[in-house]
């Protein structure tokens, strides 16, 4: 019987067809080069575009990658809870399709969580982050406003809950899913 991987990564994706091929090829090729086994699991959330089947094509011939598919749009969060649930890995990383945190930062969220954080979320808004692919001006503001909100209204010292590249321990990413 194969072993678990060490990580999962899963990617929500909803009408991603024009750009999915190439971030998977991205993935495929990032994970072959790690010293680790890694499981991709593309959730697509009700596409109605090529997503689905482009995914699936993909996956066809990529052992480590698996698509699965909610009936309709479900929004964000049941792509990534659906992934989660899942997912097989001692980790979890949670990617936006676009790959636009790049995913070698994996390795500074890996060490969070090896200093004892519950989670480990990348952000847009630290002075060193390196913005690879860049929002519109006005997508920026209203992200930086909504923060700002969820800030002040939650209390969590979190500067960009909304940043879509976030590692959890395995168990604790299942746990979320139920």
């Amino acid at each position: 019987m194969p072993r678990s991987p060490r990580l999962t990564v899963v990617v929500p994706a909803y009408n991603e067809e024009r750009r999915l091929e190439g971030s998977l090829t991205e993935l495929a090729e990032w994970a072959a080069a790690r010293p680790y086994a890694v499981e991709v699991l593309v959730v697509d959330d009700g596409s109605r575009d090529g997503t689905r089947a482009l995914a699936e094509r993909f996956a066809a011939g990529a052992p480590s990658f698996r698509v699965l598919a909610l009936p309709e749009n479900r929004g964000k969060g049941a792509a990534v809870r659906t992934g989660f649930a899942a997912s097989t890995g001692e980790l979890v990383l949670f990617s936006d399709a676009d790959l636009s945190t790049p995913l070698h930062e994996i390795e500074k969220l890996e060490a969070a969580l090896e200093a004892g954080a519950g989670v480990a979320i990348a952000s847009r808004a630290l002075p060193d982050s390196n913005l690879e692919i860049r929002q519109a001006w006005y997508r920026e503001r209203m992200g930086k406003t909504f923060n700002a909100i969820v800030r002040r209204v939650t209390g969590l010292p979190i500067r960009d809950t909304q940043c879509g590249f976030k590692l959890f321990r395995g168990e604790d990413a299942r746990a979320l899913a139920t």
